[in-house]
C-alpha cells in the first residue's frame, strides 16, 4: 500500500510529498496472532501480548498483513486537507481481506456512531483515487472493523465483571459482531464490531 498512498494518493489530492518516516505509518506482520494499539501520539503498536491492544487479530495462515496508518498519514499532510476531514486509525489489507479499522478504548455511547462516519469519509476519501480505487476491487473480503477495547472504569468494573461471569460476550460471539448498515453494505462492505476480547479472523 506503500506506493498507493505516499506517491497515488498524494499526486491526486495535489499535496505536498509526505514529510514523515515510512516506518511510521507502513508496518507489515505475519504472526498467527497479535495485537494493534492505537497510542496517544497516532502510532500503532504491534504486539503478540494479550489484551495489549483495541484491535486483536488472528492470522492462521501465516499471510503477510499490511498495515497502513491511515490517521498519522494524513495528520502529517499540508494543513488545509486536513480541515475537518474525519479519518479512520488504520487500513489493513491482505491479498483477500481490505479492512478500515477504527480503534476505540471507550465507555461512551457515542464512540461507535463516531467511528462509523470516520469509516465511511475515510472511504470515500480513498476511493476517489483511481489506483486506490481498483486495489480496494481486487479483493474478496471489504470490511468496516470498529474496535473497542472497553477497559472498564471505576465505577462500572464491578458490574462488568459480573455480566462477563456469567455471560461473556467474547464466548458467544468470539469472531466479532456483524451489524446491519444499508449505506455502508451499498458501498460493497460489511460493518463489524469487535469489543474487548473479540478477535478478528482473517480469510
Amino acid at each position: 500500500m506503500e506506493q498507493l498512498f505516499l506517491i497515488d494518493y498524494i499526486n491526486h489530492y495535489d499535496l505536498s510529498a509526505y514529510s514523515g518516516s515510512v516506518g511510521d505509518v507502513c508496518l507489515r506482520c505475519n504472526k498467527t496472532y497479535f495485537e494493534i494499539k492505537d497510542e496517544s501520539n497516532k502510532t500503532l503498536t504491534i504486539s503478540e501480548s494479550n489484551n495489549f491492544g483495541e484491535a486483536k487479530i488472528a492470522n492462521p495462515n501465516k499471510y503477510m498483513v499490511e498495515i497502513f496508518n491511515y490517521d498519522k498519514f494524513v495528520s502529517a499532510l499540508d494543513a488545509y486537507f486536513q480541515d475537518d476531514k474525519k479519518r479512520c486509525d488504520m487500513i489493513l489489507a491482505t491479498d483477500d481481506d481490505f479492512i478500515l479499522g477504527e480503534l476505540k478504548d471507550s465507555q461512551n455511547k457515542k464512540a461507535e456512531s463516531r467511528a462509523r462516519k470516520q469509516l465511511l469519509q475515510s472511504l470515500h476519501t480513498i476511493r476517489a483515487v483511481p489506483a486506490i480505487a481498483t486495489y480496494i476491487t481486487q479483493h474478496s473480503v471489504k470490511k468496516f472493523c470498529y474496535f473497542n477495547k472497553k477497559t472498564p472504569n471505576s465505577h462500572s468494573e464491578s458490574i462488568n465483571k459480573t455480566i462477563t461471569a456469567f455471560n461473556p460476550l467474547e464466548n458467544i460471539v468470539p469472531n466479532g459482531l456483524k451489524m446491519e448498515n444499508k449505506q455502508i453494505e451499498d458501498l460493497g462492505f460489511e460493518f463489524w464490531q469487535y469489543t474487548g476480547n473479540q478477535v478478528l479472523t482473517l480469510s
